[in-house]
């Protein structure tokens, strides 16, 4: 049995054209009488507590638009953005063959350089004010119920017309690997308390440019440090195998 309220029906029996149809239209109030309204609400709903599961409002059609030109809050009767949540906020995948299980935050500016900027709001007190130091902590946990025993990481990988690009991420202000004694190392620096892994490379990285850096990596059981000298490409070379330590010079890749 169901208990209905308000029941609308709106019908087109004529052969015309009907432009818009608004099943209900609700207009701002008129207040000339030089009184003061302090809060004026265009639609109402008190808390919903009768029923096992209670809706706001429900509303069917995957293809129905909602469109609301103002602020929207959800948490807060006081948004400051077009779309201000205060509370938690669950991203879920999105349906795509070729992107199964991934979530997505979408920034529709087609200018050059866009992104998605995370703004946190740093403390201007206690620890991190007095080591000149503002924090904004970004922690990533994986649920993995159904395989304990599996770890997670974090992996940034850029996407270009839907494909993943080799993995990449720019620092400008420095970066930390670890808990180094020196501390934050200052911008465009790296400071690390870690072992760094060089896999062996099957081929030689593309030349830096000359002056302005070198590459590090490892090829044919080599360590091999590849720089631009005047437009000559040099390497200083380091064989792992054996006891020798002497380094070799070239100008032919390893």
């Amino acid at each position: 049995m169901d208990i209905r309220n308000i029941d609308i029906l709106s019908q087109n029996h004529g052969s015309g054209t009907v432009v818009n149809v608004y099943d209900i239209l609700v207009r701002s109030a008129v207040n000339d009488g030089g009184g003061a309204i302090t809060n004026y609400y265009g639609l109402y709903l008190s808390n919903q507590t009768a029923a096992a599961n209670n809706y706001g409002i429900y509303q069917l059609g995957a293809d129905v638009i909602n469109y609301m030109q103002g602020k929207v809050g959800l948490g807060t009767n006081n948004p400051q953005f077009p779309f201000h949540v205060f509370g938690g906020l669950a991203v879920f995948q999105i349906n795509n063959s070729s992107l199964q299980g991934m979530n997505r935050f979408y920034n529709a500016n087609t200018t050059d350089n866009n992104g998605v900027v995370l703004n946190f709001d740093t403390d201007t007190t206690g620890t991190g004010a007095t080591a000149q130091q503002f924090m904004a902590q970004i922690a990533v946990e994986f649920v993995t119920h159904d395989h304990p025993t599996r770890t997670g990481r974090i992996l940034f990988r850029p996407m270009f017309n839907g494909s993943f690009q080799n993995p990449a991420v720019g620092i400008s202000n420095g970066m930390v690997v670890g808990s180094p004694s020196g501390g934050y190392p200052g911008a465009g620096a790296v400071a690390v308390d870690a072992h760094i892994n060089f896999d062996e490379m099957s081929s030689t990285p593309s030349s830096p440019a000359d002056g302005v850096s070198c590459n590090v990596y490892m090829k044919s059981d080599r360590l091999v440090i590849q720089y631009n000298q005047g437009g000559t490409i040099r390497y200083k070379s380091l064989l792992l195998t054996g006891t020798g330590v002497t380094w070799s010079h070239s100008t032919t890749a390893p």
